[in-house]
């Protein structure tokens, strides 16, 4: 009866990772059990024993081979960190292993837990990935898939983890209302939702009103424009951008009203008490108000009034020409 082994040789390219692989002679049948070996690459390998079993007697029967087959760990050749993305924005992967087969094929499925802040609830699947994903928060959130990849009857998992980044926002813009030749007020953005270092593009739709067609961080004070008969206005509209992600736009109005003109008006000379002509104010821009003011309330008419003097009785009670001079001042607008 067989008592003992010789191991003659032990042929393979694979590193042992348990056991004592080693050749000898009058080795117990139980000594290449608990060998082990670990197969890096990503096909099959084997370890070839040179085995010579020995009787009692101390006879050596004929030489045999045993050989054992390892599987490598089977996993993904494609990247475990793709390249991160914007909220709102589909998460594409293209899934793929070198692990090769020795019989059927090497299949690739995959699961996603539901993560708070990520609005898409938890899914599963198998092979590529294609899902949108919209992170509400204002920080980047992690988002890991875990492939399981099987192929020769052994499993392994790989995790591949994804960063969608937030959307970043800006809060309203109010609307300017301005004459010609006055300074407008600055425009800051801010955003109260408040993702890291945002930052702001702006657009003019109309450059007449004296403000550049473009720019960035904050709208400059400028001094408004108008050399039309009517209000005329340009929509500021913004972007905010923060790391490669562009938020919903906030747009907002200036208008320029133009500089109202008042038509001139007729001298009057008068004999006292005599009765005045009236005297109607206009300009070239409709809704204009006009104000005036008079020099010499004497001749019998106030200091000061608004809109159009009716005819009144001229005064004069002295011994020389009284004059006054009417001072008009057009208003269009509040």
């Amino acid at each position: 009866a067989v008592v003992s082994y010789n191991i003659n040789s032990i042929t393979t390219t694979l590193v042992a990772s348990a056991g004592s692989p080693a050749t000898g002679t009058a080795l117990p049948n139980s000594v290449i059990a608990d060998d082990a070996f670990t197969n890096t690459g990503n096909s099959q390998s084997t370890v070839v024993y040179d085995i010579t079993p020995v009787s009692s007697s101390g006879c050596q029967g004929s030489p045999f081979t045993a050989t054992i087959t390892v599987n490598p760990t089977p996993a993904l050749s494609s990247t475990l960190t793709p390249a991160a993305i914007c909220s709102g924005t589909t998460f594409a992967y293209t899934a793929t292993s070198a692990t090769v087969a020795s019989s059927g094929s090497t299949t690739m499925s995959w699961t996603r837990a539901t993560i708070a802040g990520i609005t898409q609830a938890g899914t599963s699947g198998s092979g590529d990935i294609s899902e949108t994903l919209t992170n509400t928060t204002n920080a980047a959130i992690n988002v890991t898939y875990q492939y399981t990849i099987t192929s020769n009857g052994c499993s392994a998992t790989n995790d591949v983890i994804v960063s969608v980044k937030p959307t970043p926002t800006v809060d309203a813009v109010s609307a300017q209302t301005l004459c010609a030749g006055v300074t407008s007020s600055a425009i800051t953005f801010t955003s109260a939702f408040g993702v890291a270092s945002t930052t702001y593009a702006w657009s003019n739709s109309n450059t007449s009103i004296g403000l550049g067609a473009s720019g960035t961080v904050s709208v400059p004070t400028f001094t408004a424009l108008n050399g039309t008969n009517s209000a005329i206005s340009g929509t500021i509209t913004v972007t905010p951008t923060a790391d490669g992600c562009s938020g919903s736009t906030q747009t907002a109005t200036i208008t320029v009203n133009p500089t109202p003109t008042v038509n001139s008006v007729s001298n009057q000379a008068l004999c006292n008490g005599a009765l005045t002509s009236a005297i109607t104010f206009s300009g070239a821009l409709p809704g204009a108000t006009y104000d005036w003011s008079n020099s010499e309330t004497s001749i019998g008419l106030v200091a000061t009034g608004s809109g159009d003097i009716n005819a009144f009785p001229a005064v004069n009670s002295g011994t020389s020409n009284a004059t006054a001079t009417l001072t008009v001042t057009p208003t269009l607008g509040s």
